[in-house]
């Protein structure tokens, strides 16, 4: 008994020790110290929360940078600023010229170059906000035409070139290499077909950059930006002739034209598989464009000009095309350019209604495609020769220009001029009325252009010429 009662006692007396703040293990001394250093931390966190920032620092600007320090009066230079910020704080960019203007904002901006030649800055004044800090560079501004560089390949280039809108060029030789050249006229990269197999047209460009370019009339090859084969080679579906250089659909979508049976194939872009997608109709009479709107436009063997959407041929639209008599063009905003009884240009709107209310007719026969300018207007060429220009909104026309001797499709250039090539060596640019804006130019050692000019979305000219060489001119361009 009395054993139990010593045992509640000591029970009683531990419970009131730990209540007070005693320990068995822990005297209170060592709690109070643990205490004061528990209230030292958060008086230490406290003032450093209450203690005031840094100074602020500014932008650090590292270079203002011009793709290319030389451009056409009146041209496009592409200028971006590297620049960052110690405390990383979110910038901004505010950019001014000299002259000219300023397209677009952020690190990455357009300088539309002045019509006068000369040497123009271009400055970006970088801010976080608080601090600022600038940065500048030098554009040259030169005579359009002037010579930009020159690339030999290792056979002529018969066949017209493209331009991608990163600035590179693709060219296909006449010994069957297609060559990829870089903006500054250095070579990229080279591909060459299957059996050494001659090219039949020249290059063209998919959405993605993939390059397709046919060989041998039956072979399609796919090509990706960086030189590689996608896909490409012989195809059952074409045992006997692929007759048009192939188009290209908004979707990505390639179209080959057969015109021995009329027949028209749609390409995979990821695989090359391909399908007669327009068996339905009567023959293809008219190899196909591709319209603003992306709908395959083609004339088929009843007469009807078919307005193809991408959805297929239930939502197609029709207009009576008799007499049709050349290559369909497309025209702005969805419309066709179509040549009927071999010299009478129409313009059909996407509901397959006319868009004038009598067609322009040229003085003499019009064998090749209307050609549709920057600003939609359309160029028909007889055989005359002469140029016409039409309006597309009123079909009213003119005879462009005086060139006597016209070789070569005119080619349209981003400023809503016109690019011309008078008796196989002169290139010309011609402004909207017909005046000439600056020519000829014409290869060095009385060289004769060998295939249809390109101009790239900076302006530049691109030609080839029978002295083996591929040619870069500045020209100008538009404001994107």
């Amino acid at each position: 008994m009395r054993t139990r009662v010593l045992a509640i006692l000591l029970l009683c007396f531990c419970a009131a020790s730990l209540s007070a703040g005693f320990s068995l293990g822990r005297p209170a001394a060592v709690k109070k110290r643990v205490n004061k250093l528990d209230n030292a931390v958060r008086a230490e966190q406290a003032a450093s929360l209450a203690a005031p920032a840094g100074p602020n620092q500014a932008p650090s600007v590292t270079g203002v940078t011009a793709i290319s320090t030389m451009v056409a009066a009146g041209g496009l230079a592409v200028v971006s600023v590297s620049a960052s910020d110690p405390d990383g704080d979110p910038l901004t960019y505010v950019w001014t010229s000299t002259v000219g203007a300023i397209g677009g904002s952020g690190s990455s901006v357009n300088w539309l170059a002045p019509s006068t030649p000369g040497v123009y800055a271009i400055s970006c004044v970088v801010s976080d906000g608080e601090d600022t800090s600038p940065g500048s560079v030098t554009v040259a501004a030169v005579h359009p035409g002037t010579l930009k560089w020159v690339f030999t390949p290792s056979a002529d280039v018969n066949l017209p070139a493209v331009a991608g809108t990163d600035g590179v060029l693709y060219a296909a030789a006449s010994d069957n290499k297609l060559y990829a050249i870089n903006p500054d006229g250095t070579q990229k990269w080279v591909f060459s077909t299957e059996n050494t197999d001659p090219f039949s047209f020249g290059p063209v460009l998919g959405p993605d950059g993939t390059v397709y370019v046919v060989a041998d009339s039956t072979k399609t090859y796919a090509v990706t930006p960086a030189g590689a084969l996608k896909w490409g080679g012989p195809s059952s579906l074409f045992p006997t002739n692929i007759s048009e250089r192939p188009v290209v659909g908004g979707d990505g979508t390639v179209y080959l034209y057969n015109g021995d049976i009329g027949q028209l194939y749609a390409l995979d872009p990821l695989t090359g598989a391909g399908v007669s997608t327009f068996t339905a109709l009567n023959n293809v009479a008219v190899p196909p464009v591709i319209g603003e709107d992306d709908a395959v436009c083609l004339v088929d063997g009843d007469d009807f000009l078919r307005m193809v959407p991408p959805a297929g041929l239930a939502g197609a639209v029709s207009y009576d095309a008799t007499g049709v008599s050349g290559p369909l063009g497309a025209g702005p905003a969805g419309m066709v350019y179509m040549v009927k009884n071999n010299s009478d240009l129409y313009a059909v709107k996407p509901d397959g209604t006319d868009k004038w209310g009598a067609p322009y007719s040229a003085a003499g026969i019009i064998t090749e495609a209307p050609v549709k300018g920057a600003d939609g207007t359309a160029y028909i060429v007889d055989d005359v020769p002469a140029v016409y220009s039409v309006s597309s909104t009123t079909g009213a026309g003119f005879v462009f220009g005086s060139l006597a001797n016209l070789s070569h499709t005119p080619v349209p250039a981003p400023d809503s001029s016109m690019y011309l090539v008078d008796a196989g060596t002169d290139l010309y640019d011609l402004n909207t009325d017909g005046s000439v804006k600056w020519g000829p130019l014409a290869p060095p050692a009385a060289a004769s252009i060998t295939a249809d000019p390109n101009v790239g979305a900076d302006g530049t000219v691109y030609f080839s010429a029978d002295d083996g060489n591929v040619y870069a001119v500045h020209g100008a361009s538009a404001l994107p």
